[in-house]
This record gives structure tokens, sequence and C-alpha cells, in this order.
């Protein structure tokens, strides 16, 4: 019963993506298995860049199940791992030596709000999954993008799936200047809870890169549209799993049903920033824009608009990877 359900016809108000390459993170569950699943519909290659190789062939058995049309296009399954930016970096060089092209990068997958832990290297890790090794994936990738953009008639597309969570971040709660805002912890928050500021940090990032990104494109003239969206309230199984660890569970899953997209109106969002016509009609429109259901251009929170905080970000980002993973583009 959400947002997006009547909005987008994704097999009307898609392109026609035969001949192109695109990779979707996280793609066996949830929202990534439903926008793979269209974009195949809709011609397109496409990857599903995942950790555990069952669960993808299984997420591709499914697809192929589900669109049996001759004109759909390959699912495969490339194996990503977002838990150190060093195996993203080279699950993207495995890529670049097997594909010419690569035409649409979603990049979906991440942690939701979760305990504070810190991986060997001090990073936390839900800023390692969301931000940090997708960064890296992305930047490795981009030769190959920056390259298919300029091919005649392409249409080059990033997608950053981000969150309204961005906002649970306040004035003053950081400046992304430094390993410890990195870090941050806020413990004692109530509302939201410290889980969900730490996951609205990663989500305010996510859009931040994403305008500093298009920048830099837009800077060396390279026709690529990076997009951030919000892809609503969507009831996939992570969340499922997390309601039934919270209070009340049977109330909240409940009331989730109620108002909460299923995974594949949930996916509409997503799909329209990586393969819709509207955006291919005015990429100006939509360039470094954030997006929340159906395709709605919508203004973030006042620090996901700062540019100062968004070259903190950048200027962090690289040098982290740099001096603690030894990660250089």
């Amino acid at each position: 019963m959400g947002s997006s359900s009547s909005l987008l016809n994704p097999d009307k108000d898609l392109l026609d993506l035969h001949g192109k390459v695109a990779m979707v993170t996280g793609g066996n569950a949830g929202i990534g298995y439903w926008t793979a699943a269209h974009l195949s519909k809709r011609g397109a290659k496409v990857y599903l860049a995942c950790r555990n190789e069952s669960r993808a062939t299984g997420a591709i058995a499914k697809i192929e199940a589900w669109n049996t049309s001759e004109g759909r296009g390959a699912v495969l399954y490339h194996h990503l791992s977002l838990d150190n930016p060093q195996e993203a970096k080279k699950s993207a060089e495995e890529f670049l030596a097997k594909e010419t092209r690569l035409d649409i990068l979603v990049n979906n997958a991440g942690l939701l709000a979760s305990p504070y832990e810190k991986t060997k290297d001090g990073i936390v890790n839900t800023m390692v999954v969301n931000h940090l090794s997708p960064f890296t994936f992305t930047q490795t990738l981009s030769p190959l993008l920056e390259k298919t953009a300029q091919e005649p008639g392409s249409d080059v597309r990033i997608v950053n799936v981000s969150s309204l969570m961005h906002s649970a971040i306040r004035a003053g709660e950081t400046k992304f200047d430094s390993i410890d805002s990195f870090n941050a912890q806020y413990k004692g928050a109530w509302v939201p809870p410290e889980n969900l500021k730490r996951y609205g940090l990663t989500k305010l990032a996510n859009i931040l890169w994403t305008k500093e990104l298009q920048r830099i494109y837009d800077e060396k003239k390279i026709p690529i549209t990076a997009i951030a969206i919000h892809p609503g309230g969507v009831l996939t199984d992570s969340a499922l799993e997390g309601l039934k660890k919270s209070a009340v569970p049977k109330l909240r899953i409940a009331i989730s049903r109620l108002f909460a997209d299923e995974p594949e109106p949930g996916s509409f969002t997503t799909l329209f920033a990586a393969a819709s016509i509207e955006v291919s009609k005015d990429k100006s429109k939509y360039k470094a824009q954030y997006l929340a259901p159906y395709g709605k251009i919508v203004e973030p929170s006042k620090l996901a608009r700062d540019p100062q905080l968004r070259t903190n970000l950048w200027g962090t980002t690289i040098k982290v990877l740099k001096e603690i993973y030894g990660v250089e583009f």
C-alpha cells in the first residue's frame, strides 16, 4: 500500500536497454532484486554484485523464471564484498577485466541500523559498508563508466541509494573532516536512537558524495548522471528481520504492512533514476538530485546541501582509503 505502486510502469516508462550493461549491488534480494529483474526485462545485461554466490544464483533463477521472454538480458553473478574497501577495489578490477562497457551502476547494497562495531582497521562497520567500499567500487569502475559515456547515444547513470534518515543528522553533529567524524557513536541518542543516527550519517554521506561526484564529472565534461534516491518505506526481508527483534514486533510489522511498499514497487524510484525515459529527456534537471518516491525531486537536508561538508567528505574519504587501506585511484 506504499506510495509508488501505481505511478511507474517499468514496461513503458523505462528505456530499451538492449546492448547496455548494468551492475546492481545487493541484487539478490529486496529492492536490488527487483531493480535487476526489471533492468533485465528491458534488455540489459545485468550483474548481481553480491557476497553470497548461492543466494545470487538463487535470485538469478527466480528472475529467469519470472521473465521467460527471449528479449530479456542475461543476469549474471559478480562477487562483491563491501566489508573492506580493498575487496571492493579487487571486485571492480575483476569486472574491468571482463566487460568493455558499463551503462548503469546502482549502489544499492548496505547495512541497516546496526550495533556500534569497528572493523579491525578501526572504522565503524556501517561507514565502511555504506560509504567507503561503495565509493571505492565506483571510483575503480569510473574509467569504464567514463569510456561508455563518451560513446554516441550513451546514457550512463550512477544511482546511490540513500535514505530519508540522512536528515537525522543535525547541524553541528558532523564535519566529515576526520576518522573520528566517521566513527561518531551518538551514545545516548533517543529519537532517533543511536543506531539509526549512525545509519543516517552514512546516508548523508551518500548524498554528499553523489553531489561531489557529479560536480567532478561536470568539470571534466563527462556526460554521466549521478543521482541519490530515497526508496521510501519498503518492507524488505532485512526490514522484517529488524522489526522481529524490536519491541511489540507483531504490531510493528502489521503497521508497516499498511504503510510500506512491497519490494517490487519499492524499487520504482531506483528504476526511475537508473533507466527512466523521463531522466533521459532532461538529464540536467536530474543531475546530482535527491529523489523520493516516485522519481520526485525533493530537497534534502541543509547539511546534504552544504558544499563545504561535501568537500570535507571527499577529502577525508580519499585520505582514509589511502592511509588505512592503501587504496588509491
